[in-house]
């Protein structure tokens, strides 16, 4: 089998870019054509660039109609790559350029898939894997609420922080020490239950509905669409958060 650890490798090919408007799609064709690789391209050597999700994509590759698929950590769950990696002859590209592709695109880390991460017993893969991943980022406006910011945080640091098969625990959001810091007031509100819970959930409710309120009125083009559903997923703890610690106190 011919490694491959350049993308140009792939023209000609028939690659599964994901479904039209997702992440992955977006992410997908913005690298190939970084590598001269465009949806139209010389008759002589045409890549087929087909528009799918994960299972459809999955079922592709093990058929043999498609060459490659491109995969997002967050989507594509840790069942299905170790299914497809046990499979002879489906192997991970070992992004070679990825220190170059982090520089190029800001958004974009290079991850590390270590040896035997997939299969101690059977070694899979038999070496470290260079990968490429975008960031997530979580933005709020500038006069939200202090205490909510920084729940929203801990949300961020719960949700992705966690160490998954493509990163390693705390790994992300970072560096969470220098980007954000928490304020006096939420100091004051966690070392005080009552205050916490009786004197600022109405309004911290209140507030989680406006941001939902906000993004659902929200126009936006279609390649964010992930991040418009991992804002959803973050609002969605903090508020499942909030009604725990009343119940509980």
């Amino acid at each position: 089998m011919t490694l491959v650890e350049l993308l140009s490798q792939f023209t000609g090919k028939k690659l599964a870019i994901g479904p039209d408007g997702s992440g992955t799609n977006y992410l997908a064709t913005n690298l190939l054509s970084m590598n001269g690789i465009e949806p139209e391209e010389p008759p002589e050597a045409p890549t087929e660039l087909w528009e799918m999700d994960d299972e459809e994509a999955t079922q592709d590759l093990l058929n043999g109609k498609v060459d490659a698929v491109f995969f997002m950590a967050d989507s594509a769950s840790s069942k299905l790559m170790r299914k497809l990696l046990h499979e002879p002859g489906i192997k991970l590209m070992n992004f070679a350029q990825a220190d170059a592709y982090t520089r190029r695109v800001g958004y974009l880390n290079k991850l590390v898939l270590p040896k035997g991460a997939i299969d101690f017993g059977k070694n899979v893969p038999d070496h470290d894997i260079t990968l490429i991943a975008p960031s997530v980022e979580l933005i709020a406006r500038g006069d939200l609420h202090p205490a909510l910011s920084d729940l929203l945080l801990e949300a961020a640091k719960e949700i992705h922080g966690r160490a998954t098969l493509f990163q390693g625990r705390g790994e992300f959001p970072a560096p969470l020490e220098h980007e954000f810091h928490i304020s006096d007031d939420a100091t004051r509100y966690y070392k005080s239950g009552k205050t916490f819970l009786y004197g600022y959930f109405p309004f911290w409710m209140a507030s989680l509905d406006q941001i939902e309120q906000t993004v659902d009125s929200m126009k936006v083009p279609a390649s964010f669409a992930d991040q418009i559903y991992v804002l959803r997923g973050h609002v969605g703890f903090v508020r499942a958060r909030l009604l725990e610690r009343k119940t509980t106190n």
